[in-house]
Formats: C-alpha cells, structure tokens, sequence
C-alpha cells in the first residue's frame, strides 16, 4: 500500500473521531496523516528495516497510530478503521471534497439532517 493511501485511511480516521466529539485524536491522526503524505520514503519499507520502533520514530507517529500502521501495511485494512466508517456511515470522500465542507459541517449533516452522502 502506497504512503498516500495510508495517508487518506489516517485522514478520514482524523475526520471521524472528530464527528464523534474527540478532542485530541483527530489533531494526532491529522498529523501524522499529512507527515506520511509528504514522506519521501515508503513506509512498508521503513517498517521493514526497522519494525514498530522505526514507526514511532517518526514525527506524529505514537504507539497507537504506529500499530494501526502496522495493521495497513499487513493487511492492507484497518479493523478501527472499518468500525468508524459502520459506527458512522458517512461518504467522508464526496462530502468533504465540496468546498467549504469539513468535518464540522459532516458532523452536523449527519447528525442534525441525516445526510450520509450527495446522492438524492
């Protein structure tokens, strides 16, 4: 799985605890989503030489976001990730990629008007 994919999966997972109310975790997943974005080197291959330690070494990786990683780059799946999306079952990609729409504005189409997606 390519750094950038990782990277989306980590975005969206930022957007979803934000709509759940977290205070803290989607700045943690936010930042660690945008360093493994601009990463120049793939990240399988880091994990790789150097395991989970490699992973926390990174900037805005931590053990939790570090296992989660662990999990993508083994599996190509995140089980945290899939809860998110069936515990709230928003089209983060079309939504958000309206201008002006962000998580906030998710949350509250979704929870005020029950809006999930663009289509009618």
């Amino acid at each position: 799985m390519k750094n950038y994919e990782i990277a989306k999966i980590l975005h969206e997972i930022a957007i979803y605890e934000d709509i759940k109310g977290e205070k803290f975790k989607p700045r943690a997943y936010e930042k660690a989503a945008l360093y493994l974005g601009s990463l120049n080197e793939d990240l399988e291959k880091i994990y790789k030489k150097g395991g989970n330690n490699a992973l926390t070494k990174l900037p805005g990786i931590g053990k939790s976001i570090a296992q989660k990683l662990v999990e993508i780059i083994s599996t190509g799946k995140s089980q945290y990730y899939e809860k998110l999306k069936r515990e709230i079952p928003v089209d983060l990609t079309t939504l958000t990629s309206i201008e002006g729409i962000g998580p906030k504005t998710v949350k509250v189409l979704y929870e005020e008007l029950g809006i999930t997606n663009i289509i009618f």
